[in-house]
């Protein structure tokens, strides 16, 4: 995953800084980028760092069924959509601005919501509803009429009569929901293309609109790895490249006063330079002593928010040889896709560098 590492140095030397409204965090990162991966190589979990393969299939498969609830992912341990889903509980209830980002405040209000989720059935269901996200998009597409579309199956209908066509798209943004805040997060990865070659290759292309590179984008890649995988045998294809365009693409460093250092253009100039010239691993992890000595403390509930001292580390790493998926399934599709994902997946001779890369998620 050389292209991954590659693209972080080019974000951390040629990043331009911004702030998010949204999370209240400052960032730096390039608005385009582009990886492509042949998924025969072998299947793009990052080595470098730890992918936890469980929630990022588990996340997929409740995309695909069409779900939109946070206790499906709750009940099987994923935690990734529960900040999401908090941050539309307080914009539901008109609390959303009274109860400041980043406050002791926040995090106990969080902490209640989530065991109200976790012990409270009827709570869970209209609390935990996150409106017209991803999976209700791509199953339950709104038509004018008042009926729907099925996207994944129309993919699918369309690559069977025709594997030329250039129809075979499943789109997840929906102007109206998006611009109505309809949704707990508007979809970042929100177009798919697929396409046959030589009447025996599928690839996919996925085009996402925010890419948080250290957290987000490792399970923005995989997903779509493992949608290639369950379509192409669906069809009896060979899945064969996995194209990802990512735009918006970024490196959290955090809230002030951490994220004051890199405000300042000495600093920043002073940081490019230092990352431009890294050859070695030691390199990258002298720059991360250097940067954590240099830059103010992150406070005690900003901790883990900067994620570049995390991105520094695991420039140190070596990229280590790929796993390779297994389905172990042969039920169809829609049949599988409602099964625990790891009765249906396997990722065999997996191996990761082990190391402390629990950065916290913006959201």
């Amino acid at each position: 995953m050389e292209d991954y590492l590659q693209m972080l140095k080019y974000l951390l030397v040629n990043g331009d800084r911004q702030f998010n409204d949204r999370t209240e965090q400052y960032m730096i990162g390039r608005n385009s980028y582009q990886l492509r991966h042949d998924l025969r190589n072998g299947f793009p979990a990052l080595t470098t760092k730890r992918l936890f393969f469980n929630s990022s299939a588990e996340e997929m498969f409740w995309i695909m069924a069409g779900k939109r609830d946070v206790k499906t992912l709750v009940d099987k341990n994923v935690p990734i959509w529960n900040d999401n889903a908090y941050d539309f509980y307080l914009k539901r209830h008109q609390l959303k601005g009274k109860i400041k980002k980043n406050t002791k405040e926040l995090e106990e209000g969080f902490a209640e919501y989530m065991e109200k989720i976790k012990s409270d059935p009827e709570f869970a269901r209209v609390e935990g509803d996150m409106g017209p996200i991803y999976g209700f998009q791509l199953r339950h597409k709104q038509r004018r009429d008042g009926g729907e579309i099925d996207q994944l199956q129309n993919v699918l209908s369309i690559l069977r009569k025709d594997p030329g066509s250039r129809y075979a798209i499943m789109d997840a943004w929906d102007v109206e929901d998006v611009t109505t805040e309809r949704m707990a997060l508007a979809p970042c990865h929100f177009w798919y293309q697929f396409a046959v070659w030589e009447n025996k290759f599928l690839d996919l292309h996925m085009v996402q609109r925010s890419c948080d590179s250290f957290l987000g984008v490792p399970f923005n890649r995989s997903g779509p790895a493992i949608l290639a995988h369950l379509v192409a045998k669906e069809l009896g294809l060979i899945p064969r490249e996995s194209g990802h365009t990512l735009i918006n693409v970024h490196i959290y460093n955090g809230v002030p006063p951490r994220a004051d250092f890199l405000k300042n253009n000495e600093n920043l100039k002073e940081f490019r330079n230092k990352v431009r010239e890294a050859t070695k691993p030691e390199d990258y992890m002298q720059i991360r002593q250097w940067y954590i000595n240099k830059a103010p403390e992150e406070g005690k509930l900003h901790e883990r928010k900067d994620h570049i001292p995390f991105v520094l580390e695991q420039l140190s790493k070596t990229p280590l040889e790929l796993p390779r998926l297994k389905i172990k399934s042969d039920l169809p599709l829609f049949e599988m896709i409602e099964r625990p994902a790891l009765e249906v997946l396997e990722l065999e001779d997996y191996k990761y560098h082990k190391w402390d890369s629990r950065a916290r998620m913006a959201a």
